[in-house]
């Protein structure tokens, strides 16, 4: 018997042993692909769970392979979609290919270390496009432009049609995105129980009105996805030292940024893609005496010198909270214990459940499309479907006393009801 020359195997923690097209390996062996393997999937989080090393590259890979499995399900259950090989080879593609963009630190990067260099309108989807297309251009890959136009379309999530459902889906965020990085991190974390089946979730999926349906059967697994992506971000992605670290990483790489010229390596691809985690390195292991402020505090961060975090408020949806400033909040420091503005920073997120009932379709036993209120579901499903967050960190551990006395001072004055 001879071997099919046509798939490479590979074998995964999570998904075992499963094939990609050979052709398609033409993208993955390139420069800008292997780039992955140098950014960590939890940016930070390693540094508060040891475990969490794994990194973008094997999570692309299995959402590459898990989009493949999705469409290819879909072609054979329903063949009036008239779903060809080439989508078929574009929606595997877009899975590959939908973190390139990324940057160093995960998210981090485009929430705090971005927005804080003052660039404008950048998005890691938009940058895996851009990356898509240096890619394809520098080592003329096999992919024309109606091709690239297609997975790029595929990899924003935008689109009227079902295709562009199965990796970044806009429409209620399902989709193998999350099915693969959910089930992997939660392996990597120590997070032993994975109570959705996205094997059942996909092979009970069917495309109606141009919209990816679920059967009405696998709608407590649709809960269970969403409660354990909100468990992960409250319990692992936002980790107050997680995120403590994240903030010096920030602090550190805009010190360094004129130094080693990060502006521009961000905003041009042929830089952007040798750009990874090992910028710190670059830092650390650098003599430029224009350096020495980013260097002091990325070796606070290996002497677990960090900042500390001197206070926490939640508010609902609707609260106003823009009036929680550092310069308000220094206000209320006594004189002896100067406290001032550049001490502190107030970091504002915010975590969303989602919520299923309104945005995820199912079809019944009569095939007819339906949205599932959360009451038919359970009593237990909570009405509130995002809590956001207000963290002040103090970048001086040795005044965190005087910063949690003027929190608590502002808090008592500005937020008492």
């Amino acid at each position: 018997m001879k071997r099919d020359k046509s798939e490479r195997i590979i074998y995964d923690p999570v998904h075992g042993h499963y094939t990609l097209p050979v052709e398609l390996w033409q993208f993955i062996d390139t420069p800008v692909y292997q780039r992955l393997r140098d950014l960590k999937q939890l940016g930070t989080t390693s540094y508060v769970f040891p475990g969490g090393n794994h990194t973008r590259f094997e999570h692309s890979l299995g959402v590459g392979y898990l989009s493949r499995k999705f469409i290819k399900a879909l072609k054979k259950r329903q063949p009036e979609l008239e779903i060809c090989e080439n989508d078929v080879r574009n929606i595997t593609l877009a899975g590959l290919m939908h973190d390139l963009g990324h940057g160093p630190f995960s998210h981090i990067f485009d929430t705090d270390i971005v927005p804080a260099l003052g660039i404008k309108n950048w998005t890691h989807e938009q940058a895996s496009v851009d990356l898509l297309e240096y890619m394809v251009d520098e080592f003329s890959l096999d992919l024309d432009s109606e091709d690239i136009n297609q997975v790029s379309n595929m990899i924003l999530g935008n689109g009227q049609s079902f295709i562009y459902q199965i990796v970044n889906n806009k429409f209620n965020s399902i989709d193998v995105d999350k099915f693969d990085y959910i089930e992997r991190d939660c392996h990597c974390l120590g997070f032993r129980e994975f109570p959705f089946d996205t094997e059942r979730m996909m092979k009970r999926s069917l495309v109606l009105n141009n919209v990816i349906c679920f059967d009405a059967k696998v709608v407590h697994s649709i809960y269970s996805l969403f409660q354990s992506r909100f468990n992960l971000f409250q319990q692992c992605y936002s980790h107050r030292v997680g995120q403590a670290i994240g903030l010096m990483i920030t602090d550190a790489l805009v010190e360094a940024k004129e130094a080693i010229n990060l502006i521009e390596r961000i905003q041009t691809p042929e830089k952007y893609y040798k750009l990874t985690d090992y910028v710190v390195q670059e830092i650390t292991n650098s003599n430029n005496p224009a350096l020495k402020k980013s260097k002091e505090i990325l070796q606070n961060i290996q002497s677990r010198k960090l900042y500390k975090q001197a206070g926490q408020l939640i508010f609902s949806q609707n609260d106003p909270h823009n009036h929680i400033t550092e310069e308000k909040i220094a206000g209320y420091s006594c004189d002896n214990d100067g406290i001032k503005p550049e001490d502190l920073i107030v970091k504002k997120f915010k975590l969303t459940y989602g919520n299923p009932a309104d945005q995820v379709w199912f079809y019944n036993e009569f095939y007819d499309m339906e949205l599932i209120p959360r009451e038919k579901v359970s009593c237990l499903i909570p009405e509130n479907y995002c809590d956001r967050f207000v963290r002040v960190f103090v970048k001086d551990p040795n005044k965190l006393g005087s910063a949690k006395k003027a929190f608590a001072a502002f808090c008592k004055k500005e937020l008492a009801h």
